[in-house]
Parts: C-alpha cells; structure tokens; sequence
C-alpha cells in the first residue's frame, strides 16, 4: 500500500458534495464519473469456466453487465477490515 488517498466516485452512490449546492456539484460529479469510466480506465473481463476475480472496492469501481444470459455465474464476497472512508 502506497498510502496515497483515493477518491471513490459512483454515478450511482456519489449524489453530492459537502460544502457544495446541487448545481456546483453536479458538472463535477459527472466529470469524474466520465474520467474513471472511459475505456481506456477500464478491464472488460470475459467469462471462462473456472474464471476467478479479484478487485479492491477501495480502488475499483466494479460495473456488472447481464450479457451472459442462459449462464449462472457464482460469487462469493469477502470483506477486510480497514479504515473507514472518510
């Protein structure tokens, strides 16, 4: 670990900014969104029997998409204690 502070900003949970009104946070909010999901920022994973990931929620904003319709995927989640986000 690198020490260096993380922003996590998700167009689903991130609904605003401390300090700002609605309208100054809005152009903001979305400019971050747009940057972390360009596709240069991102890891399209394609499916294989035995297909294993692991990601850090700390670090990665993860995006599921329902394109293997007819195939059962099975996840299994875990959780390490760390500091809280601020």
């Amino acid at each position: 670990m690198t020490g260096e502070k993380t922003l996590y900003c998700d167009q689903t949970y991130a609904v605003g900014i401390d300090g700002m009104t609605e309208a100054e946070a809005e152009p903001l909010l979305r400019f971050l969104v747009e940057h972390i999901t360009q596709p240069a920022l991102t890891c399209r994973l394609r499916w294989v029997p035995k297909t294993l990931t692991i990601w850090d929620n700390r670090l990665c904003l993860h995006q599921a998409f329902n394109d293997d319709d007819g195939n059962r995927r099975e996840m299994y989640r875990t959780t390490i204690a760390g500091k809280a986000p601020a």
